[in-house]
């Protein structure tokens, strides 16, 4: 159909696997059939934003984080280092309770090069740290300085944890998972510019560059449907004389067709993916969707899109239960869908 081969084109197996996967749904609704496929976001949103700050210096400015969040109403992504965490106690509290609390070490120290056993150590001694501070789950890890290695991977699962915040030599606006010794490592890259690039860098110095940078940095990946990390430390963008740049960033954010979540979030809906199993076929002029969850446990709200076999008439549902159903037009030939699943339950959803 494409006189190419995917396979000739890119030599990571996983890229011809998406390659693939597109063009037979190209081809697919090229020829009149309805496709239908799992959003990348939550809500079928255009990108995902995470707030996400390293407490470490100048721990006590984690409470004006929590504050500015708390304001803002939504939740964040937190990475203490535990060795000071135990004299904040009431700023470790203030963080759990607007966002994921993970670790980002004991001591602030490289993990890249440090044998395994003495990473599994400094991971667990991290998380026992923050759970005795009333952290009820510590699901992440950020490496001090972003310097880690494959080893740092391994310690990760065998410490419990599920995700690993930082750069590996890879430059990705979306997650990418892992599997180690059965257990699913999702690594998010920060590849976009953070306080200490950009005073030290770019040489802002006030809060209006501040903000200008941040978010033309998430434009760039807005615009690419990805991840955008707004990420900083405690004793840059949270000092007092800038932090009122992180909650005036975080409503700019909110005005955007962009899911504000966390980590762990994405780390769970990404999850649901692999519970959940989408078929769609077309009976004369409708589009029946099928929509199964394959795990025992409830999913709400999942969002799959669907390209319909264009009629130029408004998409509607037909003979599909209103209960846990939500159909949203997205322009001509596509709709969003939100279906509420139950274990092991199967929606039929039809469309015309």
């Amino acid at each position: 159909w494409f006189g190419i081969s995917p396979d000739d084109v890119v030599p990571k197996e996983e890229h011809q696997t998406a390659i693939k996967a597109s063009l037979a749904s190209l081809l697919t609704w090229a020829a009149r059939k309805p496709v239908a496929m799992p959003c990348h976001w939550r809500g079928c949103r255009q990108s995902a934003a995470v707030v996400t700050a390293d407490v470490e210096d100048q721990f006590q400015t984690g409470d004006a984080i929590a504050l500015a969040c708390h304001k803002e109403g939504v939740k964040g992504s937190w990475f203490l280092v535990g060795s000071l965490a135990p004299g904040y106690p009431e700023v470790v509290t203030a963080l759990a309770a607007n966002g994921e609390v993970g670790t980002h070490s004991v001591n602030h120290g490289s993990f890249k090069g440090v044998p395994l056993a003495d990473q599994k150590a400094e991971l667990a001694k991290g998380k026992k740290i923050l759970e005795e501070l009333g952290v009820s789950r510590v699901f992440g890890f950020r490496p001090p300085m972003e310097e880690y290695d494959e080893a740092t991977i391994e310690a990760v699962a065998e410490t419990g944890l599920g995700f690993i915040y930082g750069n590996l030599s890879f430059d990705r606006a979306f997650p990418i998972v892992r599997q180690v010794g059965g257990s699913n490592i999702y690594q998010f890259a920060r590849i976009v510019a953070d306080d200490y690039n950009l005073v030290v860098q770019r040489g802002v110095k006030n809060p209006t560059e501040y903000r200008r940078e941040y978010l033309k940095e998430f434009r760039r990946l807005h615009d690419l449907g990805g991840l955008f990390p707004f990420s900083f430390h405690t004793n840059y963008l949270a000092l007092a004389d800038s932090v009122d740049v992180v909650r005036a960033t975080i409503a700019e954010l909110k005005k955007e067709d962009v899911w504000l979540t966390t980590f762990q979030g994405i780390v769970q809906w990404l999850e649901t993916h692999r519970m959940v199993e989408i078929k769609a076929t077309l009976q004369e002029s409708t589009t029946v969707v099928s929509v199964a969850n394959k795990g025992g446990a409830e999913i709400k709200a999942f969002s799959l899109v669907v390209f319909l076999p264009s009629t130029g008439e408004q998409p509607r549902l037909v003979a599909t239960p209103e209960d846990g159903v939500k159909l949203t037009p997205k322009g001509e030939g596509r709709v969003a869908l939100e279906v509420d699943l139950g274990g092991s339950e199967t929606k039929v959803i039809k469309i015309r």
